[in-house]
């Protein structure tokens, strides 16, 4: 595991990411932070108040994690990346 990466998701989602986004994902070191892990840091939230909050996020939240952790490879850009995580950070302490 590296600090930028890819967040691995549990098996149960992992075995279901669809072609080509699972060979894409799962071509690099999975990390324990990535774009889509600061985007969803209010996972809690965002399914807060949800009729059936594991259907919200598998049709809504994980589809958006999938394609922010493709684009994200895709662009493999370390330092932009730790410029928008830290510029993230120093919003939310404000």
């Amino acid at each position: 595991m590296v600090l930028f990466g890819p967040r691995p998701d549990v098996p149960w989602y992992a075995d279901r990411i669809p072609e080509p986004e699972r060979s894409i994902i799962f071509s690099v070191k999975p990390g324990c932070i990535d774009p889509a892990t600061l985007w969803n840091l209010d996972e809690g939230e965002k399914l807060s108040g949800k009729e059936d909050p594991e259907k919200h996020y598998e049709e809504v939240i994980w589809p958006q994690k999938i394609r922010k952790q493709v684009s994200y490879i895709e662009r493999c850009c370390g330092y932009g990346f730790l410029r928008k995580a830290l510029s993230l950070v120093f919003s939310v302490e404000r």
